[in-house]
C-alpha cells in the first residue's frame, strides 16, 4: 500500500491529493488496493477503503467521496479489514479541522457564516464541487443545551448525478453477491 501523507479534504484539491474527476487508475496509484467494491447501480461503481471511506465513480471518474455509507449494516462493516490511514480519521477539511472539531471552531476556521440545516450539516460549495460537513449532537443534562461536533464529510462533484434506482442485479442476485462477499471476508481473503 502506498504511504499517504496528504490528509487534506478541500473543494479545490479534492481528497488526499486526488482531485475530483480523477480516474480509477489514478485513485488506485495514489491510495492502493481498495478493501471492498461493488456495482449496485448501473453507471456507478463504489469502492471502499477500510470501513470509513467510500469512493464513487461514474464513467471511470471520481465523482463523490464520503465517510458514511448507509447501505451496509454494522455487522457487514465490521467484517471489512481496517486500514489505519483511512479508519483512523486523520482527514482535515482545508487542512484545518477534523473529526470531533466543534461546530463553532469549524465555522471560525473555515470562515462559514451559515447555520446547520435540518440534517445537521454545513454545506460549502464552489463552481465545481460541494462539501457536506455532518455533525453529531450531544445534549448536556445540566442545562439541556446541545453541542455539535464534526463527525463525517462528503465531497462531490457538482456534476454528480444520483443513480437511477435501476440496479445492475436482481434482488436474488444481490443477496448471492453479498453472501459471496461475506464468505470471502469471513475467510480473510
Amino acid at each position: 500500500r502506498p504511504t499517504i501523507s496528504n490528509n487534506e479534504i478541500s473543494l479545490t484539491h479534492g481528497i488526499y491529493g486526488l482531485k475530483m474527476g480523477a480516474s480509477y487508475s489514478e485513485v488506485h496509484a495514489t491510495l492502493g488496493d481498495h478493501s471492498f467494491a461493488f456495482d449496485l447501480f448501473e453507471d456507478q461503481q463504489i469502492i471502499g477503503y477500510g470501513r470509513s471511506h467510500w469512493l464513487y465513480f461514474q464513467a471511470d471518474k471520481l465523482v463523490k467521496v464520503s465517510t458514511q455509507y448507509p447501505v451496509l449494516s454494522m455487522d457487514t462493516l465490521n467484517k471489512i479489514p481496517l486500514i489505519d490511514f483511512f479508519d483512523d480519521s486523520k482527514w482535515k477539511i482545508n487542512g484545518l479541522v477534523g473529526l470531533k472539531t466543534s461546530l463553532a471552531e469549524v465555522k471560525k476556521s473555515l470562515n462559514i457564516q451559515g447555520e446547520l440545516n435540518a440534517k445537521k450539516q454545513l454545506i460549502v460549495k464552489d463552481d465545481n464541487n460541494t462539501i457536506l460537513l455532518n455533525f453529531t449532537s450531544n445534549k448536556a443534562q445540566i442545562d439541556n443545551k446541545y453541542t455539535y461536533s464534526l463527525s463525517e464529510f462528503t465531497i462531490k462533484s457538482n456534476s454528480y448525478k444520483e443513480p437511477s434506482h435501476k440496479a445492475v442485479l436482481s434482488k436474488p442476485q444481490h443477496f448471492n453477491a453479498l453472501k459471496l462477499i461475506l464468505t470471502t471476508l469471513d475467510q480473510e481473503e
